[in-house]
C-alpha cells in the first residue's frame, strides 16, 4: 500500500474516527472502450407474456393464494 497523501501532515490516527479515502486508478488500468448499443428497430414486435399483464385473461387465471402461514409480532402490544 502507498499513501499519497495524509492531512493534517504526518499525524493520521485511524482509531475511532471518521475516514474519507479515495483511491487513484490502478497504473496498469485502462478504460474499457465502450460500445454503441444498436437501438431495436420500431418494426420488431416485442413480445410479452399475458401473465405478467394485469386485468388479461391469463393474468386473472393465475393460481393466486394469498398468504396462509402464521406470523409474529416483533413489538410488544401496548
Amino acid at each position: 500500500m502507498l499513501v499519497l497523501e495524509t492531512k493534517p501532515g504526518k499525524a493520521v490516527s485511524i482509531i475511532e474516527t471518521d475516514m474519507q479515502v479515495e483511491f487513484e486508478a490502478p497504473v496498469d488500468y485502462e478504460e474499457p472502450k465502450r460500445t454503441s448499443k444498436k437501438a431495436l428497430p420500431s418494426e420488431q414486435p416485442v413480445l410479452i407474456d399475458a401473465k405478467q399483464i394485469p386485468g388479461s385473461a391469463a393474468f386473472s387465471k393465475m393460481d393466486l393464494t394469498p398468504f396462509t402461514g402464521s406470523g409474529f409480532a416483533l413489538l410488544p402490544k401496548k
